[in-house]
């Protein structure tokens, strides 16, 4: 019995491993296909460690290969002032930020190029990556610690996101090498490292980057000596990845209780404890700025990767509706944040951050729809409160203020209008503020949840808020 359980167990193994190499190749051959007259490159890379008799390297090849489909530089230029197009790393308004507005302005941008990573990458490119990178996995006691797993999916790639290719593992590994070995001579953590090379070799916030489109090389932020919060995050990945520190990069694309958005890098140090900050550290006060979701960039797919669990308490909730999403509301605008997985009739959400504001929609037509399920706030323990609208009941209206984050903004003597929710936003009243930063609404029908918005910029991205004990709680 023991014999036959024996040979059935190493037969499942055969046929495993068959299976494992098969699906291997099968990708490399199918990417090389698509490759088209680029396939050379990509072979070259496959038989320079082959013939070399480097397994692991030649891994670490297949593993690029077979995860490249889809990968693309996206390359912008723009046209001056006399109508000449201009590439951006040789524009010297990048050197002063405060010029970038006026220069280059989101109008004047157009499209340079989208290039395909399998039709355009050379083998001397990927073959510098792999030897870099192993270079510092066997150099730094802190690479050395990453499962294979956690090397392929941070130290490996490549890219991180859209950039254009470029040097950036030679440049950054030359330009940090002598600081990384004293690091290393001296025991230091991979935390004491983050933070060393955070408040010693950051980069400054540059608002008017903005005016940049698309993900930017590790040229121009250098050029520039910083830029948004989504270079600075990119670019640190880019940095500390070239040194060995596995740095991810988390992306919340709204957040909960304020407008905008945000890029967090994150890492796992060696005693497995989660560490997030802001790129550089602009504003420590964002880690108290929940969001629906946080998700992070990866090589591998699925590109995108939901980990919100580990930046706040989550729950999975069940919607007693199918095929829903849901939603939040920012900047004005409805923007969906999270599918269902939907079963038997019902709507189930995964890893939901508590503590905020969620609108049940439909998609219909590339638009939000709103449900018949109201919206809900889920609570610290993951509880659902929903919503309720019952305009038939009149409650009085507390002092009414508009924010900016967390500001409060200043009014202009005119009409401001106060909405509630009933399946959509409907107009309750119209009132002129009562001083500076006030306006009464005086007796109001009961939505439950409501909205003011006036006429400036700030003004129509007010957040929704309800009125908890006889106070405006915005979400």
């Amino acid at each position: 019995m023991l014999k036959i359980l024996f040979n059935l167990i190493i037969g499942i193994c055969i046929i495993l491993l068959f299976y494992v190499l098969y699906k291997k190749e099968d990708l490399t051959t199918i990417n090389l296909e698509i490759a088209g007259k680029n396939s050379i490159e990509l072979q070259k890379v496959i038989d320079y460690y082959k013939s070399n008799q480097e397994q692991e390297k030649l891994d670490c090849a297949y593993f690029l290969i077979q995860n490249m489909y889809g990968k693309v530089s996206v390359e912008y230029s723009f046209l001056d002032s006399t109508g000449n197009i201009m590439l951006l790393d040789t524009c010297s308004a990048l050197k002063n930020p405060q010029a970038i507005k006026t220069i280059i302005g989101k109008g004047n941008f157009i499209n340079r190029s989208i290039k395909s990573d399998l039709e355009h990458i050379t083998a001397d490119f990927l073959i510098e990556n792999i030897e870099l990178a192993f270079e510092v996995r066997k150099k730094y006691s802190w690479c050395k610690h990453l499962t294979k797993k956690e090397f392929y999916s941070t130290i490996l790639p490549y890219r991180v996101k859209n950039e254009p290719l470029s040097n950036w593992r030679r440049f950054y590994y030359y330009k940090f090498k002598d600081i990384a070995d004293s690091l290393e001579r001296n025991h230091a953590k991979m935390e004491d490292i983050v933070f060393y090379f955070n408040k010693y070799h950051g980069k400054k916030y540059i608002s008017n980057a903005d005016y940049l489109l698309g993900e930017q090389t590790y040229q121009i932020v250098e050029n520039m000596g910083g830029g948004t919060c989504d270079h600075l995050a990119l670019n640190a990945a880019l940095l500390f990845r070239a040194i060995g520190i596995p740095l991810n990069l988390d992306v919340i694309p709204y957040h909960g209780k304020v407008n905008g958005g945000h890029a967090y890098n994150s890492f796992t140090n060696e005693e497995k404890k989660f560490i997030y900050f802001s790129p550089y550290e602009r504003e420590p006060e964002r880690k108290l700025w929940i969001a629906p979701i946080v998700y992070r960039i990866r090589f591998k797919e699925p590109v995108r990767e939901n980990v919100t669990q580990y930046y706040y308490k989550t729950t999975c909730i069940d919607l007693p509706e199918k095929n829903l999403c849901l939603a939040t509301f920012n900047r004005g605008k409805f923007k969906k944040v999270m599918n269902a997985e939907t079963d038997a009739g019902t709507s189930v959400f995964k890893n939901v951050a508590c503590e905020l504001l969620y609108f049940p929609m439909r998609e219909r037509n590339d638009s939000l729809i709103a449900s018949s399920t109201p919206p809900f706030i889920v609570n610290k323990e993951g509880k659902i409160l929903y919503i309720t609208s019952s305009p038939e009941e009149i409650i009085s209206s507390p002092i009414i203020k508009l924010y900016d984050a967390k500001r409060i903004l200043p009014l202009r003597n005119e009409p401001y209008v106060l909405l509630g929710w009933d399946q959509g936003w409907k107009e309750i009243s119209e009132k002129n503020p009562c001083d500076s930063t006030s306006i009464d609404f005086g007796f109001i029908p009961n939505y439950g949840l409501f909205l003011v918005c006036g006429n400036n910029r700030m003004e129509k991205m007010q957040r929704p808020f309800i009125i908890n004990e006889y106070l405006q709680e915005c979400y």
